[in-house]
């Protein structure tokens, strides 16, 4: 319905403008462990992701 297409894009438009500001998420291959960027983020703070 026309009102539910409206809403989603009430939703989603916030957050594209941001990502026109700010930058978008890191992309990644599915299936691996996620961008670099995420590792960095852990690493200023002395942490790091559990793996197996």
């Amino acid at each position: 319905r026309t009102e539910e297409v409206e809403l989603s894009w009430e939703i989603l438009d916030p957050i594209e403008e941001y990502w026109d500001g700010h930058g978008a998420p890191a992309r990644y291959p599915a299936g691996t462990w996620g961008p670099v960027e995420a590792d960095d983020m852990l690493e200023r703070d002395g942490r790091s992701w559990r793996r197996p």
